[in-house]
């Protein structure tokens, strides 16, 4: 029965990792949704306007072709993949 106790303990170990994994994504996407949304408003009614700024046109250019690829890649990879692997030891 401590065979059985053990493997419940890891196993549940494993599963509050994958939580933990899940909740920093939530979190990080979170607080990037806020920060473009808060972006995207700041805009105002009229965004030529706004791009009219090189600054504000060159950041809009790099985000979209820069680092929407990292939030893709992240939405990709699918949560629990390390916590994952503990299966093959049991």
């Amino acid at each position: 029965m401590d065979d059985y106790k053990d493997l419940d303990t890891k196993i549940l170990t494993h599963l509050g990792d994958y939580t933990g994994v899940i909740k920093k994504k939530i979190t990080l996407l979170d607080h990037y949704i806020a920060e473009r949304r808060s972006m995207l408003n700041s805009m105002g009614a009229d965004s030529e306007v706004y791009f009219s700024n090189p600054i504000h046109a060159y950041s809009m250019i790099h985000h979209l072709h820069f680092v929407w690829v990292f939030w893709i890649k992240l939405m990709e990879d699918p949560p629990g993949k390390g916590q994952w692997a503990f299966r093959q030891h049991i």
